[in-house]
């Protein structure tokens, strides 16, 4: 009796390999199309593990996952929405936000002459007891923005301001102003 239990076994246990090892792949999501100004956006995180941002007539951004080295494919994430109208042009949010991953991020990105463009972009890790965190703040024509960045462990919390001017593109970092010296 223990010999056809045995080879029951040996005809079963190949048999559930065989059928999990064949399990297709989750479908890719559809991109998201957004219209940014009078341009055709479209997302999408693609087979080459890079997210596409492509402009209907345009040009193409490639943007890697947060999360890359620390989680699988299928955790990798892309979310996309319309900044509200607080620049000089049109702008684009996307986060990726994987949810088993302490590393994140949102870029801004730019459409200009049909041409996208990173504009501005934020890391954050979120692994207690280490926390960063940004927050954006437009000024009412656009032209300018502070980001703050908290970061935070278990004995300190540091806060960072950095002060950006649209240059007509993207968003570039103003240096801090120099100390007076005529004193």
């Amino acid at each position: 009796m223990s010999w056809m239990r045995v080879s029951f076994l040996l005809v079963l246990v190949p048999a559930v390999a065989l059928a999990d090892a064949s399990t297709p792949p989750k479908p890719p999501k559809p991109p998201a199309e957004l219209a940014v100004g009078d341009r055709s956006v479209t997302v999408a995180l693609e087979a080459d593990d890079k997210i596409h941002v492509r402009v209907k007539g345009g040009g193409e951004l490639l943007l890697d996952p947060a999360g890359r080295a620390y989680v699988g494919r299928d955790q990798w994430n892309v979310r996309a929405e319309l900044a509200p109208s607080v620049a000089p042009v049109p702008l684009l949010k996307l986060s990726s936000r994987p949810e088993a991953c302490s590393d994140y991020w949102d870029i801004y990105v730019s459409v200009v002459d049909g041409v996208p463009r990173q504009a501005l972009a934020l890391y954050g890790v979120a692994d207690p007891p280490a926390m960063q965190s940004s927050t954006v703040k437009f000024a009412r024509d656009g032209s300018a923005v502070v980001t703050t960045t908290t970061s935070e462990d278990e004995k300190i919390v540091r806060t960072r301001r950095t002060r950006y001017r649209f240059d007509g593109r993207v968003y570039a970092a103003v240096p801090k102003r120099a100390a007076d010296r005529s004193k």
